[in-house]
């Protein structure tokens, strides 16, 4: 069954010669209740055309980036570990067009700071409403989907 799946960069999951446009969300939070919240709270919002999954660390996380077509990354990098940061290093590093929103409840100038440093564009400190959540990878996936538009036609 691995060998009839694979994925290109423009997001296109092929399976069976089937092609699907289904854009692929994975959420990353050591608190599973939030990692649940999230996930079911922005499936429901965004509704079938996308997948919002969880990965239950940031190492399971980096493991779905490598192998599986993942859209946008959602993670809380919260203290005292240090592999969520590692993540989203690798990924800039790795996979660079997977964009990253760090939605975190330990929001710090340090943290902020640190999060701009490592490359990344959309922060938000909870709590914050499923609607503004929403709104913002609403936002990134249209800006995924313009850029994938304009890199086809050129």
């Amino acid at each position: 069954m691995q060998a009839a799946l694979s994925s290109d960069r423009q997001s296109k999951c092929v399976w069976k010669g089937i092609v699907s446009n289904l854009q692929h969300i994975l959420v990353v939070d050591n608190d599973p209740v939030a990692a649940m919240v999230t996930q079911q709270g922005l499936q429901r919002l965004l509704g079938k055309d996308v997948e919002v999954a969880l990965a239950p660390s940031p190492g399971a996380a980096w493991l779905r980036c490598m192998r599986e077509s993942v859209d946008l990354l959602i993670v809380d990098p919260s203290p005292p570990s240090r592999a969520a940061a590692a993540l989203i290093k690798a990924l800039h590093d790795e996979r660079p067009h997977i964009p990253v929103v760090v939605l975190t409840a330990y929001d710090t100038p340090r943290l902020r700071a640190q999060m701009k440093r490592l490359g990344v564009q959309h922060y938000l400190a909870k709590p914050v409403g499923l609607a503004e959540l929403k709104n913002t990878v609403s936002g990134v996936l249209a800006s995924l989907d313009t850029a994938q538009m304009s890199s086809a036609v050129n």
